[in-house]
């Protein structure tokens, strides 16, 4: 027994035979360390282009959604292939083997430039002054010195960054951008954001 609701913010998200889905599982019960499980109809013909990016990300060593790719029956009815992946929150950064750590989501609107009322704050929230964190991040990528900019990897995984956006290159991924879906995670035991 699940609690189920609409999730997704796209039209391609509230499809009228194939919508994504949140399951939200009882307290004492999960499925690969998800309380919250995300089910997604796969964007592409070959259903495979998120699924697939997920995995990429996991072989060089980047935060991704453990996805998997499942059958999705809901009262006995078929709904098809789904893709199943954690919700961006805790249960994100455990199955990454990852430290509980503030996680900044990005959604606002486009060309607008980034404040820190631009985010959702999720993950642990009661170690870290978040909002000063992020305070702090915004006002270096805003740097337009050139003598002051490398301070930016000051506070920022440079390799994981690099890492990052050659994949979304190389996938030519457009679900993540600079004004959604762009999520952030601070790493405690380095004291820097990744992605």
């Amino acid at each position: 027994r699940v609690k189920l609701r609409l999730r997704g913010e796209g039209a391609h998200h509230h499809h009228q035979y194939n919508p994504s889905v949140r399951l939200n599982l009882q307290k004492d019960k999960s499925i690969d360390l998800m309380s919250h499980i995300n089910l997604t109809k796969p964007e592409d013909a070959y259903q495979i282009s998120n699924y697939y990016n997920d995995l990429l990300a996991d072989k060089i060593n980047l935060i991704n959604a453990k996805t998997k790719m499942v059958n999705l029956i809901i009262n006995k009815v078929p709904f098809g292939i789904y893709h199943m992946h954690h919700r961006k929150d805790e249960n994100l950064l455990r199955a990454n083997n990852r430290l509980p750590g503030p996680i900044f989501i990005l959604n606002h609107k486009v060309n607008e430039n980034w404040s820190i009322n631009s985010f959702e704050i999720k993950g642990e929230q009661k170690i870290f002054d978040n909002k000063k964190l992020l305070s702090n991040l915004i006002e270096q990528i805003s740097i337009t010195d050139n003598n002051k900019i490398k301070d930016i990897w000051k506070i920022t995984h440079k390799d994981k960054f690099a890492k990052f956006f050659a994949l979304m290159n190389l996938i030519g991924n457009v679900n993540v951008d600079n004004s959604h879906n762009f999520v952030l995670y601070f790493d405690p035991s380095t004291g820097k954001f990744e992605p």
